[in-house]
């Protein structure tokens, strides 16, 4: 009898695991698919998500991102560019003000930017994004950061109630196997967090 009690016990411990495997790789999948998914309609403005910066330089991901709005903003397809992100450190530049250096050192005109210095997460860069929208009288905004960040943003802006697109980068620094791995493995997990309980990160 208790042999019996112990082996469904491990059949449904087995059939439990197995289920969370399949939901995360399901999501992972997902995550990975939605980074392909680009919007060719302009928009009012771009809105680059915060990413690291080193010092007064953008990190090579950040850079990525910068380039793909002034892309976005030389082309037509924008008329305003909205850089967000605080600083982890008190005496440093934020990730923001690091965005808005490297717009105008490529001819991106002063008047044609916006800053939010204070988010330090992707629902506070979208949050304080559209109330600068909202005071500047902008409507609909193209997200701009990195493919396999895309679906939990895109997810955020949806839920704050922004009319936004996709605007994925075309290069990342997550190109090799193991970082690209890394990052979906990450992507995902806060992707789950956010949907499941609603984590703001």
């Amino acid at each position: 009898m208790i042999s019996k009690i112990w082996l469904a016990l491990g059949k449904f411990v087995f059939l439990v695991v197995l289920a969370i495997v399949l939901g995360y790789g399901i999501a992972a999948w997902r995550v990975a698919e939605f980074g392909n998914e680009r919007s060719d309609e302009p928009a009012d403005a771009a809105v680059v998500l915060g990413a690291a910066a080193w010092g007064d330089q953008p990190s090579p991901v950040y850079r990525e991102r910068l380039n793909e709005a002034l892309m976005l903003y030389q082309t037509g397809r924008v008329r305003w560019i909205i850089f967000t992100g605080g600083t982890p450190k008190p005496g440093y530049l934020t990730e923001a003000e690091v965005g808005r250096k490297f717009a105008l050192a490529h001819g991106i005109p002063a008047k044609a930017i916006l800053l939010d210095t204070e988010s330090r997460s992707t629902w506070q860069n979208l949050t304080n994004a559209k109330k600068l929208m909202t005071t500047a009288r902008l409507d609909t905004v193209l997200v701009v950061s990195d493919p396999l960040h895309m679906r939990r943003a895109m997810r955020m802006a949806t839920d704050i109630g922004l009319h936004a697109k996709p605007a994925p980068t075309t290069s990342s620094r997550y190109q090799s196997w193991r970082y690209w791995s890394n990052f979906l493995w990450r992507e995902t997990s806060l992707y789950l967090a956010y949907i499941v309980f609603k984590k703001l990160t």
